[in-house]
């Protein structure tokens, strides 16, 4: 049997100069446990500016996740596409968009994701290497890790939409006991105050679950509703 529990912690509304016009998630259950995701996300940006009245221009977009040895151990299978502009972003190293000027942030920077360890902070982003910094399940010590999976776009100022495809597989999400396997996934974590017109959702099943021998919970204090298809 299996349980599933899905929490929205986040997204509330609010006023912010950056807001999800829509957020729509396509997840499936691997048979190992692990959880393969898509992100399909339409961003609204709206312009801004610093203290001094300048214009802060829109550089970087990113979540953080937080790694931990019982749970989430590592994220893998990392994939970024600008639906707006139909370009495939490729990986580069972390980097501090601050002090970086427009011309080279477009040119080396730009169209591009990455994945950093910011465990010490957003401003200090680490590299961090999927094939060898996950976390070890089997370790008697329990460790986590922060991390920023983001991509960067050219220097903007605002957009009305502006959408992108992210692809990832959470490693480790699931714990098998010796009668039930259960996951609990929080797509929108505490830390993500971005606040979301609609979030919508599929979660698939591995083959063999369905509704007659699983269970899913839906835990927000927005309006929402669920439904179970056929395959659960």
């Amino acid at each position: 049997a299996a349980v599933l529990m899905i929490v929205f912690a986040g997204a509330e509304a609010g006023h912010s100069s950056v807001s999800y016009r829509s957020l729509d998630y396509d997840a499936t259950i691997q048979d190992n446990g692990d959880l393969k995701v898509v992100q399909h996300i339409d961003y609204k940006l709206d312009s801004r500016q610093n203290d001094d009245g300048d214009t802060q221009y829109w550089r970087q977009l990113y979540w953080q996740y937080t790694l931990d040895s019982t749970r989430l151990t590592n994220i893998t299978d990392i994939s970024v596409r600008n639906v707006t502009t139909g370009v495939a972003y490729s990986q580069v190293n972390p980097q501090n968009p601050d002090g970086v000027d427009a011309s080279t942030w477009d040119s080396k920077y730009a169209d591009h994701w990455y994945i950093a360890d910011v465990t010490r902070g957003s401003g200090n982003p680490e590299p961090f290497d999927p094939q060898t910094d996950g976390l070890d399940a089997r370790s008697a010590e329990r460790t986590s890790k922060n991390v920023e999976i983001g991509w960067n776009i050219p220097y903007t100022v605002k957009a009305g939409s502006l959408k992108f495809d992210v692809t990832m597989t959470f490693r480790g999400g699931a714990t098998q006991y010796k009668d039930i396997t259960s996951l609990q996934w929080e797509p929108i974590g505490t830390t993500n105050s971005i606040p979301a017109q609609q979030v919508t959702g599929t979660i698939h099943f591995p083959n063999g679950v369905d509704a007659r021998n699983s269970w899913a919970w839906l835990h927000t204090k927005n309006t929402s509703e669920t439904s179970r298809g056929d395959q659960g």
